[in-house]
């Protein structure tokens, strides 16, 4: 599987990516987290230092199930939405908003 997003990330802060199977973390093309354990069946937990500077970088986490159920994947990154995302969202909010308004009065 490959999860491909924006994060912020915060130059000396601390980060982990808890797998039990293969993981690899591209940060603007760059590795930042090369799998030590291809083929573990229990989880565990890799963490890094972000050593970069602080801003919005594109990540990919590209993730491969090995050994079977249950598969872990856990990161304690924050995930940037997509401008467009938060766009749609907010524009579901205000209809919704809209339509209980008008429930309200009738």
């Amino acid at each position: 599987m490959e999860f491909t997003g924006t994060t912020y990330m915060v130059n000396g802060a601390n980060y982990s990516v808890t797998k039990d199977d293969a993981a690899y973390l591209l940060m603007n093309g760059i590795s930042v987290l090369p799998s030590n354990s291809l083929g573990d069946t229990a989880a565990d937990l890799d963490p890094f230092t972000w050593t970069g500077a602080t801003g919005t970088y594109d990540f990919d986490l590209l993730y491969q199930e090995v050994n079977g159920a249950p598969a872990v994947l856990q990161s304690s990154m924050t995930v940037t939405p997509e401008p467009g995302s938060l766009f749609l969202v907010g524009t579901g909010l205000l209809m919704f908003a809209g339509l209980v308004r008008r429930r309200l009065r009738a």
